[in-house]
């Protein structure tokens, strides 16, 4: 899951991660894969990204470069990220979270260079409840299907780095918000 640059919590037994992912709409799940499991699969994306080039093309993104492949395409041409789809490292967690019924619904891998753009203006003079921000929003809980669980949570997306980032490097940031908070939010 993402780099977390700003908190440190101790999250050693699966109870402690559903209480901070109540709490904040995200969990740290360190060391989750394995250097050789990282390794088999930027093998496979390297090799993928050699033999089918025009599917890795840069996107058009402003201020940095960002390039990556959807699944089930990548799926039907490497079967180096199979491991990834229910890896035991958090399978357990986003059952804990979705309940049993939970499926992988998507995959990609995606890479970027470091961003060079200024960050976005706020467009909502500092509203904290304003949905339209320049920011994406990774089913918030205000979708059809949230209040199916505890946690206000209708699906999960899962981020594994599959090289090292520190508070310079990541390319994610996440906002936390509980999911009382969700609860509250407009539809």
């Amino acid at each position: 899951m993402p780099y977390d640059s700003q908190r440190t919590h101790r999250q050693e037994q699966p109870m402690d991660k559903l209480e901070f992912f109540a709490e904040n709409g995200y969990v740290v799940v360190r060391d989750a894969v394995s250097a050789r499991e990282i390794a088999a699969v930027n093998d496979g994306i390297d090799a993928d990204r050699a033999a089918h080039p025009a599917h890795w093309e840069p996107g058009p993104r402003p201020g940095h470069i960002a390039f990556g492949c959807d699944a089930p395409e990548l799926m039907h041409r490497t079967d180096a990220l199979d491991g990834l789809v229910y890896h035991p490292s958090v399978v357990p967690l986003a059952r804990a979270i979705l309940g049993r019924g939970a499926h992988l619904s998507g995959l990609s891998s995606m890479c970027r260079e470091p961003c060079t753009a200024s960050p976005p203006k706020d467009h909502n003079d500092g509203d904290p409840l304003c949905l339209t921000r320049v920011w994406h929003r990774e089913d918030s809980g205000n979708i059809s299907g949230a209040a199916q669980n505890a946690f206000f949570t209708p699906a999960l997306q899962v981020i594994f780095y599959l090289d090292d980032v520190d508070a310079r490097t990541h390319c994610f940031s996440i906002i936390p918000e509980s999911a009382e908070t969700k609860r509250q939010l407009p539809k």
